[in-house]
């Protein structure tokens, strides 16, 4: 009787189990379990204050002087670039037009000339004395010749003026960009009008053209310092992180923050997975495309990003409809199999989903924002509504306890009409991501890495595919430099697309991808690897945190007020540092270094040149 008692218990309890492991791995559960999520909130973190308010305001600051032209647009566009990289690093600045223009204050930290006639102000010889008593002073656009640079060329380096030439294409000779030297820039992308010169043997070159003219350059001006750029590039957002470094050698010791950031988007993933097989794809495998997905693509992937530390964002979209009219509601079960199976597979390997549509139909109201691509274009307010409701019914259910903070619009179009309602129609969303600076396309959503008036924080990508293209890298370069970003994307169906893969088969463009990620690492592995919700964290910390560093004899005194958690910091100096109070270093480059604290108040020491 016992045995048999025993054994029914057995069984009961086995059976018990069974139905427990049967449960678990039910759908529903699943969703339930693994389908939560949690992000960097700032607000649970103490606010810290280095010194009082008004102890704060009564700091020293840096101070840079920007002199323009309000006629020439190329003028104003380089002048606008440069107070928003100011903006970025923290440091204080004066803008003057050159009419305007009648003299210097004391204790400037440099001048930096943003228009191109320097025969257009009679006092422009007060710039020259400033300079050469021990002043910084930064051409941020080529002069043109005239009476005042023939008289000055002593004092850019210059040897011989030969007129004008243009010029193509860019070689870095030194780490202007971190981590740059070496880099080149193809002359497809990059062509400039330069004076054509001879500089003197001790100008110090940083980049040249293809052609070996100089292009950026530094010159001992009696106790004072010169630095050119023989270009007009100082107008491009794309080339910031190449901007502050010229404007980094103005100064000995140049600390700025940054955001410190590597972002992988995956676009159109999860979402229904074309039919068809490989094979009649012209890749030679002789399986479905949903087999390539699962089996080769996926894990390839996965094996890159946990080799070279990247953790990916997902963005969702429920189908590839053209309507933009209602109903929104996804019948495709077979589709939905395949979301869920990948959006756990990015939540199991620490990633975050995000939404990018119910459908690939950008969001706008006018056929010019969409004519390139062949969208159809939204009537009302009421139907993008709609469509957001369509979007989180069902991507809730598929993952019921998910919080879904980030938006990528489709083709990184998105009208400033539906924009400003974003708020109203999609309260969820927190974060959106589409480009950075200044784009071609009329429907374009153009992005700074900024927190918005309306509190969504705009977190931008920058670079995109399985390979490098010519002007991938220095994209790539100057944000690091910049930011401390890496924000790149790429869709699993680039593979199947004849021009997206540019002819290359999978084994090509999977090779290339892991060579990509091969360099980030191996040279910028201080970035660090998250999902976009925290980066936008990140972000939002380094905008509402008010830093001051102020220069001592021997050391940098950094003041933090409003600050949470940590800070990253970029220093760039020539010199020894010997010491450091409430705050870790280390090298990056040559005379470059990380730093971090989570002190609002830290120290770094340099040892005395005697």
């Amino acid at each position: 009787m016992n045995q048999n008692k025993t054994l029914f218990g057995l069984i009961l309890g086995v059976t018990l189990v069974g139905f427990a492991l049967l449960a678990f791995q039910s759908e529903y559960l699943s969703k339930v379990i693994r389908s939560t999520n949690s992000y960097i909130v700032l607000n649970n973190y103490e606010v810290k204050n280095s010194l009082s308010e008004e102890e704060f305001k009564q700091l020293p600051q840096d101070q840079y002087i920007l002199l323009y032209d309000k006629k020439d647009e190329n003028s104003v566009a380089a002048k606008d670039n440069i107070v928003r990289i100011l903006d970025y690093v923290k440091k204080d600045y004066q803008v003057i037009e050159i009419s305007e223009f009648t003299g210097l204050q004391e204790g400037i930290t440099g001048i930096i000339i943003c228009f191109e006639n320097l025969d257009q102000s009679s006092y422009i010889e007060r710039v020259f004395d400033y300079t050469h008593k021990g002043g910084s002073l930064l051409f941020a656009m080529r002069p043109l010749e005239g009476v005042c640079l023939k008289q000055h060329l002593d004092a850019l380096g210059i040897e011989k003026l030969k007129g004008m030439k243009e010029e193509k294409g860019l070689k870095l000779l030194s780490n202007v960009l971190i981590q740059g030297k070496g880099l080149e820039l193809d002359g497809q992308f990059m062509s400039n009008s330069s004076l054509d010169i001879e500089l003197t043997k001790e100008a110090d070159i940083h980049a040249v053209s293809f052609s070996e003219m100089p292009m950026l350059w530094e010159n001992d001006f009696g106790q004072g310092k010169v630095i050119v750029s023989n270009a007009t590039m100082f107008q491009q957002a794309t080339s910031r992180g190449y901007i502050l470094g010229a404007i980094g050698l103005m100064t000995q010791d140049f600390i700025y923050p940054i955001i410190n950031a590597k972002v992988v988007f995956l676009d159109d993933f999860p979402s229904p997975v074309p039919q068809g097989d490989m094979e009649k794809l012209g890749d030679n495998l002789k399986i479905s495309v949903e087999q390539f997905y699962r089996n080769m693509w996926w894990p390839s992937i996965v094996r890159v990003a946990k080799k070279y530390n990247m953790i990916y964002s997902a963005n969702i979209i429920a189908c590839y409809a053209d309507h933009v009219k209602g109903p929104f509601i996804s019948d495709n079960t077979t589709s939905e199999d395949s979301l869920f199976y990948f959006g756990q597979e990015i939540l199991q390997n620490g990633g975050e989903l995000a939404i990018h549509g119910f459908n690939h139909q950008s969001f706008t109201y006018d056929t010019k924002d969409v004519k390139d691509e062949g969208y159809n274009v939204w009537q009302s307010e009421k139907d993008v509504q709609e469509a957001w409701r369509g979007i989180y019914g069902f991507v809730n259910g598929l993952f019921p306890k998910y919080e879904f903070r980030d938006y990528v619009p489709p083709s990184n179009i998105l009208s400033q009409e539906v924009r400003a309602i974003m708020p109203q129609i999609a309260p969820e969303v927190k974060v959106i991501s589409a480009l950075y600076g200044k784009n071609e396309g009329g429907g374009t959503y153009n992005q700074e890495y900024e927190v918005a008036e309306d509190g969504i924080i705009e977190f931008p990508r920058i670079s995109s595919g399985y390979m490098e293209e010519k002007d991938s890298r220095w994209d790539m370069y100057n944000v690091i430099s910049m930011h401390g970003v890496v924000s790149h994307f790429i869709h699993p169906d680039d593979v199947l697309n004849e021009t997206r893969n540019t002819g290359k088969s999978w084994e090509e463009l999977i090779a290339a991808y892991e060579c990509m990620w091969k360099e980030i690492y191996d040279k910028f592995g201080w970035l660090h690897a998250v999902k976009i919700s925290d980066a936008a964290t990140e972000l939002e910390k380094v905008e509402t945190t008010k830093v001051n560093i102020i220069k001592e004899d021997a050391a940098l005194q950094g003041y933090c007020n409003n600050f949470k958690k940590d800070m990253y910091f970029i220093l760039r100096t020539n010199q020894e540092v010997v010491d450091t109070i409430n705050c870790s270093m280390k090298p990056i480059d040559k005379n470059v270094y990380w730093v971090y604290t989570t002190s609002p108040d830290f120290r770094i020491t340099f040892r005395e040149v005697k």
